[in-house]
Order: structure tokens, then sequence, then C-alpha cells
């Protein structure tokens, strides 16, 4: 079966350089995700190119997933791009973009190729429900939530 695409985007009520700088950070990266995939607390504190993490995941910290494998090959003023594996998926590839749509609110997308073998048509369609989660999660951060209320 063939590589499937998601892609997911909103606008984001910051500016383009804030919405970078928070994509960067782990603490974002938890509070975006949770509760439905957390992960360990040594995490570094910012993404950063050519770095390459192993992660156990788990659903709400209580139901242990597979070792995921991150390796951020991108690192820019206008996004990421990573490379990521684990579980049922051969690759993962997500690049993160961010471009102003005025001073204070920016177009954030997410576009993720899936490769999971006979399993990719699945994995994309839970994909897509995870990453309008994540929009939805980053509306809220962006409206005063603080990263830490979302790590319990």
């Amino acid at each position: 079966m063939s590589p499937r695409t998601v892609v997911t985007s909103s606008v984001v009520p910051l500016p383009a350089a804030e919405v970078v700088a928070r994509l960067h950070r782990s603490e974002t990266l938890r509070f975006v995700c949770w509760p439905l995939l957390t992960f360990p607390p040594d995490l570094p504190a910012t993404l950063t190119a050519g770095e390459s993490l192993s992660v156990r995941l788990s659903v709400a910290g209580l139901v242990p997933l597979w070792t995921h494998r991150l390796t951020v090959i991108e690192s820019t003023d206008g996004g990421l791009l990573t490379e990521e594996r684990g579980g049922p998926v051969r690759s993962w590839r997500h690049r993160l973009t961010v471009e102003p749509v005025d001073a204070r609110r920016s177009f954030y997308r997410d576009e993720v190729v899936i490769d999971a073998g006979a399993l990719s048509t699945p994995v994309a369609a839970v994909a897509g429900g995870f990453y309008r989660w994540r929009h939805r999660r980053w509306a809220r951060l962006a409206s005063g939530a603080r990263p830490a209320e979302g790590d319990r």
C-alpha cells in the first residue's frame, strides 16, 4: 500500500515568530498532544536540527504504546521537518509550517506523509483526528493556557 498524506491547518492567534519558537519547545509538544499521547519527562527542552530522540509513548500516561524515534531534519524560522517511526509506522515525515497572516495571527499547517504498509490508510485516519486535536490544543495554548496545565 502506498504512503498516505494528512494535512491539517488553522489560524493561530499568535505572531508567527512566537508560534515557531513554541514549536521548538518540548513543553509545547507535551501540551498539544495531551492526553492522547504523553511523553517521558526527560525530553530535551528544545528540538533542534540534527537531534534524534527515542521515546516511549503512552496514552494519558497509562497505556504504554511503542518506542517512537524522531529526528529533526530541519529547524527554521518557518517551522520544522521531522522524520519519525515506531510501532506500525515505517516512516512518518512531518512538516510543520508557520506563515504570518498579519502581526497577530499565523497560518499553521501540519503535513504528514505516513508509510505504515498495509496499515497506512487506518493510521492516516487516526493521524487526521490526532492533528485536529492538536490544532484545538494550539488554540487553547494561544488563548493563554499554560503548557504545564496539559501535562497532568
